[in-house]
């Protein structure tokens, strides 16, 4: 089964990744900036460790953030 396939795994890496994200302190959202300073890591360096592309590392930021309202869902995404 693929990611594409499943919507609750999709939800479960969108949470994971933005986790993931939260644990580097990587800033998100709109005019966010990573890369002034040279020590911040980024989304694109993220994703790449996470081993997907910068697009579905973005799409994913999205569903969590799309998440975010539904608790419910989440925390049942987070017990799958």
């Amino acid at each position: 089964m693929t990611l594409a396939a499943c919507p609750s795994e999709r939800g479960v890496a969108a949470r994971m990744f933005e986790r993931l994200l939260e644990a580097k302190e990587v800033k998100t959202g709109s005019g966010a900036r990573n890369d002034r300073d040279g020590t911040s890591v980024t989304v694109s360096q993220v994703a790449e460790e996470a081993g997907v592309s910068p697009r579905t590392a973005s799409r994913r930021i999205g569903l969590a953030r799309d998440l975010e309202p539904y608790p419910e869902i989440a925390e049942d995404l987070d017990a799958a």
